[in-house]
Parts: structure tokens; C-alpha cells; sequence
């Protein structure tokens, strides 16, 4: 019986990869999104919960759960999971909560990393003009733009002058 190499090797390729480093390790998270409902400037949205389960059929540590992506360090995130070694069937939360001041849309990820992987979990919310009638402010301010340091640089150049004009006056 004669084998070519190339079947040998195709073999050996099947094999490997037929079988996954991580069989049995499975993590559930639900819900998969989270779409913070709205809130108005300056109060938080209610928290969301996010269940990690262990639908497989051995224990699954989580190692972290992290915030990413453009306006991460605007939302909160309350959890005890990371460090724990979930058993088959047991599930842990996180919290996720957006208490922003500024008015518009947010985004971010929350990211979870385990034995079985990385999940990622697309997370959203909007902040609304406040009901009563409270200043509001954009959500750029406070943030260095061309149009932001205008007004400052305008107010110093006045008062400068002004102060030079009581001295000719």
C-alpha cells in the first residue's frame, strides 16, 4: 500500500483541527448587544445586566472584562466576574450603565476574555436634552475643537486691551 505524502499531510491537517484546543469550553453571553435605554444630561441610564453562563461541559475561568472602543470611559461597568471559575451551568452578570453629562450618541464594547476566547459585546446609549428646562451643554464642550478655543482667545485679547486703553485714558 502506497501513500502519498500530501494525503498523509491532509490527514494529519483534519485531524488537529477536528478537534478544537477548547471542547468543552462554551461561554454564553446574553443579552449579545446592549442598547442603554435614553436618559437626559446629567442623570444615568438604568443598568443594564449581561449574563455570562458556562453552557459547556467543564469549568470556564474569566480572566477580565474591559471596556473599549471611542467613548468606553463613558459608561460604567460593575461586575464581580473576573477571576471567577465558573462550573458547568453557573453564570455571573455585569452591569453596564451610561451616566454621561454631554448630549448624543455613545459607543463602546464591552469585552470579556476567558478560557473559551474573547466575546465582544457592542454596547450603545443616548443621552437627551434634560426635561426641565436645565442648561444643557453639547457634547463638545469642554472638548478642544478650532471653534472651542475662539471664544477664550477673543475674551483674553479684550480684556487686554481694555486694560491697556484705561492706561492711555
Amino acid at each position: 500500500m502506497r501513500i502519498c505524502v500530501s494525503t498523509l499531510f491532509a490527514m494529519l491537517l483534519t485531524m488537529l483541527f477536528s478537534f478544537p484546543a477548547y471542547a468543552g469550553l462554551n461561554l454564553d453571553v446574553s443579552p449579545p448587544s446592549v442598547n442603554l435605554p435614553p436618559a437626559p444630561a446629567g442623570e444615568m441610564t438604568g443598568f443594564v445586566e449581561v449574563v455570562l453562563s458556562n453552557v459547556g461541559n467543564q469549568d470556564l475561568s474569566i480572566q477580565q472584562l474591559i471596556l473599549t472602543g471611542p467613548d468606553s470611559t463613558d459608561f460604567t461597568l460593575a461586575t464581580n466576574c473576573p477571576g471567577q471559575v465558573l462550573n458547568p451551568s453557573q453564570s455571573c452578570s455585569a452591569f453596564i450603565a451610561l451616566p454621561a453629562v454631554f448630549i448624543g450618541d455613545y459607543v463602546a464594547s464591552l469585552d470579556i476574555q476567558s478560557q473559551a476566547g474573547l466575546i465582544s459585546v457592542p454596547l450603545s446609549g443616548t443621552i437627551t436634552e434634560a426635561d426641565d428646562g436645565a442648561c444643557n451643554l453639547g457634547r463638545n464642550f469642554g472638548r478642544k475643537s478650532r471653534s472651542g478655543i475662539l471664544f477664550p482667545l477673543f475674551a483674553a485679547v479684550f480684556i487686554f486691551s481694555l486694560r491697556i486703553w484705561r492706561k492711555i485714558t
